[in-house]
């Protein structure tokens, strides 16, 4: 008999567990009624790039930035011969690896994270066609869990709410800055018809939280709180993450924070951002996931101790993203150099490889 109701009692708290599961969104219970568009997320800015060196913008891996809170995904991707990938600039300078394979390692977590709305927003300057980029989300699963609108552009009251995401599992929104085509490809949306950027690249805590690139009137913004470090080399300006101050930009309050940047972004426009795009968002124990949930009005709910990877542990992450770093400054100095320049392709070739 005691037997039996230890039984029971083991089995009422598996289904507790699951059903206190069930009624949380992105780790909230009250986001789940809230619209995708009334929700202040954590970007991993240049997301593919790990690493420490001045073409790297993070030190986890993708699954791990997703473990620790990150809800939006950021990177570029360029064509590298046949296949597309994600790289910082150009291949040349930094190449983070296949899209495929990235799209593959978020979809692994998002089918064990099943209560999880993800957003992915990419850069296209080599204007590739949106079917072209279209094939990785098909093969790797991803397109057909993607929002898909009836019509190019969504209001910021239009949209549906997390839990709406969730129940049809329409849990990937899916933006690209340049070459989006909705009667194409609709589960691709076109980036500055739903959001407004303020400016990147700062080199001063600042952070004015004004129009920088996108419509003002989509009624949701971008917040790009990542600072850097400029140097100029051979005539070109280079923007490199001030990993020096990461304390600072990435802390949840206090001057140059991003918890004072987005109260300051409130200040302005009445809302927090929908995004805030961040560097190494690991530093800080936390600290940026604590300042989107200040702005969210939710209590902080820590995800266990969130610190910068060990070098050993930095090797491992690098090893399983694999990529091609060949960012030394005067290498990306002369590389962005050469593609201002008129020259030929095997001149410019073989002026890279002195």
């Amino acid at each position: 008999m005691l037997m039996h109701i230890k039984r029971i009692l083991a089995a009422s708290v598996v289904i507790s567990a699951v059903l206190a599961q069930e009624t949380v969104c992105n780790g909230y219970a009250e986001l789940c009624d809230r619209k995708y568009s009334n929700v202040t997320s954590v970007g991993a800015h240049d997301s593919p790039f790990i690493g420490n060196s001045s073409m790297t913008n993070q030190d986890w891996g993708v699954s791990a930035q997703l473990d620790h809170g990150a809800r939006m995904l950021q990177g570029q991707i360029h064509r590298q011969g046949q296949a597309l990938h994600l790289c910082h600039t150009n291949c040349f300078i930094h190449d983070g690896g296949s899209l495929l394979d990235y799209l593959t390692q978020v979809k692994t977590w998002l089918d064990k994270n099943p209560r999880e709305v993800l957003t992915l927003l990419f850069t296209n300057s080599d204007s590739i066609g949106v079917e072209i980029v279209k094939q990785p989300f098909v093969d790797s699963g991803i397109l057909d869990m993607a929002y898909h609108p009836q019509s190019p552009t969504t209001a910021a009251g239009d949209w549906p709410t997390l839990a709406s995401l969730i129940s049809t599992n329409q849990r990937v929104v899916i933006f690209m800055d340049y070459h989006a085509d909705h009667s194409k490809v609709p589960q691709i949306l076109d980036e500055f018809s739903h959001f407004w950027e303020d400016p990147y690249n700062a080199v001063e805590s600042t952070w004015p939280c004004t129009r920088d690139r996108g419509d003002s009137s989509s009624g949701m913004y971008i917040h790009n709180h990542f600072l850097d470090k400029k140097e100029t080399l051979l005539g070109t300006d280079i923007f490199t993450p001030d990993t020096d101050k990461l304390t600072t930009t990435n802390a949840a309050s206090g001057e140059g924070s991003l918890g004072a940047a987005i109260d300051n972004c409130v200040a302005k426009h009445t809302q927090p951002p929908t995004f805030v795009l961040v560097d190494y968002e690991s530093h800080g124990n936390g600290s940026v996931y604590e300042a989107a949930a200040a702005a969210n009005g939710v209590q902080y709910v820590a995800k266990g101790d969130i610190h910068p990877p060990t070098p050993a542990q930095l090797s491992h992450e690098m090893d399983d993203n694999a990529g091609e770093d060949t960012s030394d400054a005067l290498a990306v100095a002369l590389a962005q150099h050469l593609l201002t320049l008129t020259l030929p392709a095997t001149l410019a070739l073989s002026l890279l490889v002195l």
